[in-house]
């Protein structure tokens, strides 16, 4: 908690299963923390691609950021 307003934090790190996979996975655990916490805390779900291909990509390609609507509110996903 910071300044009397919750943030729910996930990290994630890609792996075999791909990207979406991981993202998908990630998603649905976030929004569970975050409803059993507070409904109107934010959700950020960070993701690591650390696979030989995500590492060889630069940086400019690698980091994203969106905000995901999903089944109980937005999550802002980040990738790098």
């Amino acid at each position: 908690m910071f300044g009397g307003h919750w943030s729910v934090i996930e990290v994630k790190l890609v792996n075999r299963r791909g990207r979406s996979r991981v993202v998908e996975e990630g998603l649905k655990q976030v929004i569970r923390y975050r409803d059993s916490i507070d409904r109107e805390a934010d959700a950020w779900l960070v993701v690591f691609d650390r696979t030989p291909a995500g590492r060889a990509l630069p940086w400019a390609e690698r980091l994203t950021w969106e905000a995901m609507a999903c089944e109980g509110g937005t999550v802002t996903v980040v990738s790098g």
